[in-house]
């Protein structure tokens, strides 16, 4: 008997990254794989740079994505000097806090040496009443790297309680250009009938 094959529309894993979607569904009997609905453009990366050579101007970071932390790597390896580029986070920034949303951030963050908390607040909705607990309202501004389509919710609740925020937009999210071309070629590749069925956060495609 064949084996079905699913395509899921979610974000592609780094490599050497095991997608924990994939992982079950291989232990499910199906083969399965991703093409990324979406692409991400980073932006402002002297500036993030710059801002994380200064860890004394901060109570610590907010990363709300995995891209975030991916921004923080490449601002790294574009500005850095062959000197500096042993690591990402020097000793300071391991000693301030990181705030994170999902434990896929969490776990980017600490491969950068960053200690996390909040793993398991979900939402940057959640993630606030955390960051207030933690920090005295005379605090030093958190530095807040994050995407255009963020939203105010966070900065919002965190200015109510006088927590100010360093925001840097450091990517853009647009739909994948080649979205359609890597679709029609995996299923060209697998052959078969197929069908789209909606699932939590993103459209899986059968192909049998």
């Amino acid at each position: 008997m064949n084996r079905c094959n699913v395509l899921l529309f979610r974000a592609v894993k780094d490599s050497g990254q095991v997608d924990p979607y994939i992982e079950v569904l291989n232990k499910q009997g199906l083969i399965a794989a991703c093409i990324s609905p979406l692409s991400f453009d980073f932006v402002n990366l002297e500036p993030l740079y710059l801002a994380l050579q200064c860890p004394e101007r901060f109570s610590g970071i907010i990363l709300t994505s995995p891209r975030a932390v991916e921004a923080i790597q490449k601002a790294h390896e574009n500005c850095a000097s062959e000197a500096d580029m042993s690591t990402c986070c020097g000793a300071a920034w391991k000693q301030l806090p990181a705030f994170v949303v999902s434990k896929a951030t969490a776990e980017a963050a600490t491969r950068l040496s960053f200690s996390t908390y909040g793993e398991d607040s979900g939402s940057a909705e959640a993630l606030a009443p955390l960051i207030v607990k933690a920090l005295p309202t005379d605090s030093k501004p958190l530095l807040f790297p994050c995407g255009n389509l963020r939203r105010e919710v966070l900065p919002q609740k965190l200015a109510e309680h006088g927590i100010g925020l360093h925001t840097l937009t450091v990517y853009h999210t647009t739909a994948n250009p080649r979205l359609e071309e890597s679709l029609l070629g995996h299923i060209q590749e697998k052959g078969g009938k197929y069908y789209l069925k909606n699932w939590p956060n993103m459209v899986l495609v059968y192909i049998h």
